[in-house]
């Protein structure tokens, strides 16, 4: 029949029937009654049994449970009802279950945990009751969530435990029990093995791993049915879940971005959705992001509902939490540290809120920190808001930055952005993270760098930059710093009166390395200098900066790229702009140097200090070196109007005019291009800076003729560069011996655009170095490489100047005349070995290979007897000498004579030779090559003894004559060749077949030929004789009837006698 039991907190309704058995026996028997089959089937156990049962019954208990299905119940005797039943369906939420009693028709407001296939048992007394199900556990009509897995129901509201087994027949006609072991005031639905879904979240009650097969069964999950006060809204008879140890991942399951694990708390579950904070013990990230986690305060937020929802705060006592509108899950992080790229990023109050959109985790928080480096010398990077993507790959993420620096007095300011991105993928996202727009826009990594536009670097009262700058981590002598690359850098040096920059370096790019001693950089750029300096610079630019005060040597790699560092140190620190293989131009000149170093001027000045090493600087003509320095050291200033300074030491190159012409020496210069007097240096005019090359102990060689200088100083004057010097040093050489040596106080030379004159005139002169030899006179140099002649002015004595022309050259070859020149009281002089000096207005000298020669003429020549008397005297001679390393010879022509006796005369033609070396010798005269034989005399080394013979020589129709007259007696001695020569304290005059006449009058008394003839000359007398002679004679016209004949001798003497041989 059908049955309705209500009772407080109870109703029953269905169909009902009773079962009756009190025979003893089991039966199983079928009856007909009333055309109606019936079978009775009492099975074993049921021999003594009173059971009602029922169909399509409905239990409802309290607002808690619904349970519908066929039930079967008794009476205990003692007033509790037991009711059992298997494969029925139990509600617990908020009902009713089904739109009409007796139905199927669920209802589609009803919503809750629905139990299937449930065994049952109840215990009922009076109006209390103990109620177990178990069964498959889902959620009906709770959108955001659904469950699976076992189901417990627990309710009990009798005041007491209750423990005992019900027994009931199923729906197979079989009996069977069911243990009903219930707490007091239980009320709730216990999961077993159960897997959540919410807000794309899966969570098994697995305490560690969300990803087992097996789940440990570690966690609970336990729902209530219960109102739910918060804040001024009353949830009434709403489903609480309480999760204990639930794990979970965020992201793709089989490649998640994030575990997190010993997940614990309540969810509001409702028609609308799901909702609640719920603990969380650890979180990691996956291994394949490259990122590592450290969280603490970690909680899962969870808001299925379309619009924001408020839920009790668990985590603050009677507070409320509002969740963003749904569907929103999220992990909150009170403190997080993100390792990316070996940076740490420190977080605080961080949201990880999961997008399925990009299967990614968008990472917000109200404040991040990074130290690129460390504490004792990076630099830190804060962000007040920002939000980064993390995904199973990597992580990316940018945010504005304010960046502050560990180092003393070292500062950034600007603008900045921390950006990073550890994976090689590009990342572009348009979401949105806690509901606000979020675009991320991040290139392909992997990097982590700190950037800024139009960022100021500096460091207190010694430099400022002004540059894009990209700052991140490297590694230097194994410590973790902070490099800094920068793009568009400007550095300036120097104001003028306008306060525009003197020097300014801009579009620089580098990197800079801060240590905790300090900066070090270098920035590659352009350069530019103020219109009015009047200069020009070229070579490879840089700003160098070292504040580590010490020099910085040092290499290494960021990413695929190696840098080197070589910056030298100062006990102060610099900041420079240096120019390395570069070249400054000013004023026609041109000075290239290893390097150049600018830096600001002394204090309060306005101007650049310049520093070059290892420079090089010319002075030339139409582009042709007169004066060149390498290896030099400069120092100069930069101002507004130009450049001065000095050059400190250097090397020096000659002129490049056809190799002819070099210098070599210890350099020091000065040079202005203002107009104003600099410190003590000379001013440049407007269009002609001045220079000036001095170069001390300086060695020239001038056309293979060497000379050395106390001082040169070269200046350039509108087209030319002048040479003066001091303390000038020439040496003409033979060989290794020196022949000539002049030296003079000063000198000049000019160069031109077609070559160089000068002239070094009214000088000393010393040699040569070789025994016995002497050079009397004043020594002058003449030189002119152009084609026309040339002007200058010499120095006489007593300071006298006169002007004098050089010849151009001839041909190609330059015109160079070094000479010795005399006066009539003090001719220039050669003096020989036996003191027999060789005089002229001048003679000229030229090296000629290993000797040197000498030509000129008008020569003179005196053969003495004794220091003071000259016997001899050669005049107005042609003459060519050579010097070689061990001696002298040449010749004289053309010549003079003359004899410094009473009595005698003496004509012919004359030639002087003369030898002091041990080899005979050949010399070439007005064409004429004449033989000079070796020395005659004494043995001894080169240069002991001297060849020298005056020759007096005549024809067949004119012979040389000597005329001897003494009173009205007069001799004329004739020969085809006298010899005059030098013997001791004598002159010998010399000859073979001599022929001569004793005249009285104008009679011939006494002619001899064929003689031999000796004549001695000394500056006491002179005595001498012809032997051999064949007489003749007298003149018969005078001498009528006399005749001689025989050999015959003749002798003369005007003094003592005196032996002669």
């Amino acid at each position: 029949g059908s049955a309705l039991i209500e009772s407080e907190g109870f109703s029953l309704g269905g169909s009902i029937g009773l079962r009756l058995n009190n025979t003893g026996i089991q039966i199983s028997e079928t009856f007909e009654i009333m055309g109606t089959t019936t079978t009775f089937d009492f099975a074993a156990g049921q021999e003594e049994i009173v059971e009602f049962y029922g169909s399509g019954i409905g239990i409802t208990i309290g607002d808690f449970v619904t349970i519908t299905g066929d039930v079967s119940y008794t009476d205990d005797g003692n007033g509790t009802q037991l009711f059992g039943a298997d494969a029925l369906t139990v509600f617990v939420g908020q009902g009713p279950l089904y739109l009409y009693q007796g139905r199927d028709d669920i209802n589609p407001d009803a919503y809750g945990l629905l139990i299937q296939n449930a065994t049952l048992a109840i215990a009922k007394t009076a109006d209390t009751y103990a109620v177990y199900a178990s069964g498959d556990l889902t959620t009906l009509n709770t959108p955001g969530m659904s469950v699976s897995g076992s189901g417990l129901v627990h309710f009990n509201n009798t005041g007491q435990a209750v423990s005992r087994v019900i027994e009931f027949t199923n729906e197979d006609g079989a009996t069977e029990s069911v243990s009903l072991n219930v707490q007091d005031n239980a009320k709730h639905v216990e999961a077993h093995g159960a897997t959540i879904v919410t807000a794309g979240l899966t969570l098994v009650l697995d305490s560690d791993d969300p990803n087992t097969v097996e789940i440990d069964e570690s966690g609970s999950l336990t729902f209530t049915l219960d109102d739910l006060e918060v804040g001024d809204t009353v949830y009434e008879n709403t489903v609480i879940a309480t999760i204990s140890k639930a794990s979970t991942v965020i992201g793709n399951s089989d490649d998640p971005v994030l575990t997190a694990s010993g997940i614990a708390g309540t969810l509001l579950v409702n028609d609308a959705g799901v909702a609640g904070l719920l603990t969380v013990n650890d979180v990691t990230v996956q291994a394949s992001s490259g990122v590592e986690l450290t969280a603490s305060g970690v909680n899962l937020v969870l808001n299925t509902h379309p619009n924001a929802i408020s839920v009790p705060d668990p985590l603050i006592e009677d507070s409320v939490l509002e969740l963003p509108a749904g569907n929103y899950v999220a992990l909150s992080i009170d403190t997080a540290t993100l390792v990316v790229l070996e940076n740490e990023l420190a977080l605080v109050d961080t949201t990880f809120e999961f997008d399925s959109t990009t299967d990614s985790v968008l990472i917000s928080y109200e404040s991040a920190s990074v130290t690129i480096g460390s504490t004792e010398n990076g630099i830190s990077a804060t962000s007040a808001h920002g939000a980064y993507i993390l995904t199973a790959s990597g992580i990316a993420g940018q945010a504005t930055a304010t960046v502050n620096a560990y180092t003393a007095n070292f500062s950034l300011g600007g603008d900045f952005d921390l950006v990073f991105n550890n994976s090689t993928n590009e990342i572009n996202v348009e979401t949105e993270v806690a509901n606000k727009p979020l675009s991320l826009s991040v290139q392909s990594g992997p990097f982590f760098n700190v950037v800024g536009k139009d960022i100021t670097v500096s460091q207190d009262g010694v430099f400022s930059i002004n540059a894009d700058v990209s700052i991140q981590r490297t590694t230097v002598q194994d410590v973790a710093v902070a490099s800094i690359f920068v793009a568009n850098a400007a550095l300036a040096l120097g104001k003028d009166s306008d306060n525009e920059d003197i020097i300014a370096v801009e579009n620089a790019s580098g990197f800079m390395v801060v240590t905790e001693s300090g900066q070090v950089a270098l920035f590659d750029g352009d350069i530019s200098v103020l219109d009015s300096t009047g200069i020009s610079i070229g070579g490879h630019v840089q700003i160098a900066i070292n504040q580590t005060n010490a020099s910085f040597d040092d290499e290494f790699t960021i990413g695929e790229d190696t840098y080197q560092f070589a910056l030298p140190g100062s006990e102060s620190g610099y900041s420079q702009i240096q120019i390395n293989s570069g070249s400054i131009e000013f004023g026609g000149l041109t000075l290239t140097a290893d390097q150049f170093v600018f830096t600001e001027g002394a204090e309060n000045s306005p101007n650049v200090s310049v520093k070059a090493t290892n420079a090089a600087l010319e002075l030339a003509v139409s582009g042709k070196r007169v004066v060149g320095l390498q290896g030099a050291d400069f120092e100069f200033t930069l101002t507004e109007s130009g450049v001065y300074g000095q050059i400190l030491t250097a090397s020096v190159l000659g002129p490049d005019f056809g190799g002819d012409f070099s210098v070599s020496g210890t350099v020091s210069g000065q040079f202005n291009s203002t107009t104003s007097v600099q410190e003590s240096i000379p001013a440049g005019s407007e269009s002609i800076p001045y220079s000036n090359i001095e170069i001390t102990n300086a060695s020239v060689i001038l056309l293979d003729h060497e000379f050395a200088a106390a001082s040169l100083n070269f200046e350039q004057t509108g087209t030319s560069v002048t040479m003066a010097g001091t303390e000038i040093d020439l040496s003409l050489n033979a060989g290794e011996t020196e022949v000539l040596g002049i030296t003079s106080s000063v000198f000049s030379f000019t160069f031109l655009k077609d070559g160089y004159f000068g002239a070094i005139g009214n000088a000393s002169i010393r040699g040569p170095d070789i025994f016995g030899l002497d050079i009397e006179g004043t020594g002058e140099l003449r030189v002119n490489s152009t084609s026309s002649v040339q002007f200058v002015e010499s120095i006489g004595e007593n300071g006298a100047t006169h002007e004098f022309a050089i010849p151009g050259k001839s041909g190609s070859k330059a015109y160079l005349q070094v000479s010795i020149t005399g006066n009539d009281e003090n001719p220039a002089a050669i003096t020989l070995v036996d003191s027999t000096r060789i005089t002229a207005n001048e003679f000229i000298f030229t090296r000629d290979g290993e000797q040197v020669s000498v030509s000129g003429n008008s020569a003179g020549l005196s053969l003495f007897a004794g220091s003071e008397t000259p016997i001899v005297t050669v005049e107005d001679a042609d003459f060519a000498i050579t010097f070689t390393s061990t001696g002298v010879y040449g010749a004289l022509v053309d010549a003079s004579i003359a004899l410094d006796s009473d009595g005698y005369d003496i004509s012919g033609v004359i030639s002087t030779e003369f030898n002091t070396t041990t080899s005979t010798q050949e010399i070439e005269v007005n064409d004429n090559t004449i033989s000079v034989p070796t020395a005659i005399g004494p043995e001894g080394k080169d240069g002991d003894a001297t060849y020298l013979r005056i020759s007096v020589s005549g024809s067949e129709s004119d012979p040389a004559r000597l005329e001897v007259t003494a009173g009205d007696f007069a001799s004329i001695l004739e020969s085809d060749l006298l010899f005059f020569e030098s013997s001791d304290s004598s002159v010998v005059l010399s000859s073979e077949n001599t022929h001569f006449n004793l005249t009285s009058g104008d009679s011939s008394f006494l002619s001899m030929t064929g003689g031999d003839l000796l004549w001695v000359f000394t500056d006491e007398q002179v005595a001498g004789v012809v032997e051999n002679a064949v007489v003749s004679g007298p003149d018969q016209e005078a001498f009528e009837g006399i005749s001689f004949s025989g050999t015959v001798s003749l002798i003369a003497n005007d003094g003592p006698t005196i032996t002669v041989s």
